[in-house]
């Protein structure tokens, strides 16, 4: 009924005949006309709608092309059962999707983002006024925060031994980033969610980054920290196998970067989301978040003994 509805107000707003509008996730959607496809999705305001906007096209006319436009005929703003929306250029996919699995796509996601940062550091006038400075600190702080408080529900099911050492490894971390983080490096326009499903491949081989809702102005390695976190999983919790990558091998070198490394942020996200959303009847979420905790916590753990040494030694 929505679907219909949806469709209905798009033909009576825009000058395409919409064939179908198909659900991706939850306020976006696919949809199709005689002629193309195209991106529908939702902003939470009509400013951020226009924020996205002007900066998207901002990164493409400073030289960044690996990511979307926003379509020239949406210029009336799309209000739809209480909703802001927008129409974004359609990346026909390439059979293969990007996945950190592979070794070529982790260094490939990695050179994008570098990219990405290099571009985006000539923004950082233009939009200092209009987004929030990254607060690290105060982020992991509420998450940390908010774990705490769902232990009981946590612990139905990973044992207490093991959430007792990751609140343990949480405040190690932020004992150890706020004495040693020093924004000194130039600001840049941080993503803010590198996961994997934010790098697209396209049809033609190109790798393209998309989704720049939680953009804000902080030192890079904030993105870095999180891709690390988000591949570690898929190199085995290698400290090695972080160090072959050039582009994280000065931010290595960093104590704060170490300290950040060692930060059990996907746990926390992770179980911190379930609760929130109330997912715990999601058998196959529930298992993929509790094998993270407890069935990775060794190769972790002797991960987060050889950052430690490493901080010990510098």
């Amino acid at each position: 009924m929505v679907k219909n509805r949806l469709l209905s107000y798009l033909n009576s707003q825009l000058p395409l005949k919409i064939s179908d509008v198909i659900p991706i996730r939850d306020h976006v959607f696919l949809v199709r006309t005689a002629r193309m496809y195209f991106i529908l999705k939702s902003f939470e305001s009509l400013y951020r709608l226009n924020l996205q906007k002007a900066y998207t096209a901002s990164l493409r006319k400073a030289g960044f092309k690996h990511s979307y436009s926003f379509c020239p005929f949406d210029a009336k703003p799309l209000y739809f059962k209480n909703n802001f929306y927008g129409c974004l250029e359609y990346i026909t996919p390439h059979r293969a999707s990007f996945t950190f699995h592979t070794e070529r796509d982790r260094r490939e996601g990695l050179e994008l983002l570098k990219q990405y940062h290099s571009v985006s550091s000539t923004l950082t006038n233009s939009y200092s006024s209009l987004l929030p400075k990254a607060n690290l600190l105060q982020k992991w702080e509420d998450r940390l925060a908010l774990f705490s408080s769902n232990l009981k529900i946590v612990n139905s099911f990973v044992q207490v031994s093991m959430t007792h050492e990751i609140i343990s490894w949480a405040n190690y971390a932020m004992e150890g980033l706020k004495a040693e983080l020093n924004e000194k490096d130039p600001p840049v326009i941080l993503h803010g969610d590198v996961a994997h499903h934010n790098f697209i491949r396209a049809y033609n081989g190109q790798l393209y980054l998309i989704d720049f809702d939680l953009i804000s102005m902080g030192p890079r390695s904030f993105d870095y920290l999180q891709y690390a976190n988000r591949i570690l999983p898929f190199i085995d919790w290698s400290l090695e196998g972080l160090s072959e990558l050039q582009t994280l091998e000065g931010f290595l070198k960093d104590k704060a970067f170490l300290y950040g490394l060692v930060f059990p942020a996907d746990i926390l996200r992770e179980w911190n989301r379930i609760i929130r959303e109330n997912s715990r009847l999601s058998s196959s979420y529930v298992n993929q978040v509790v094998q993270l905790t407890a069935v990775q916590f060794q190769e972790r753990k002797a991960f987060i003994k050889k950052l430690k040494d490493k901080i010990d030694q510098q």
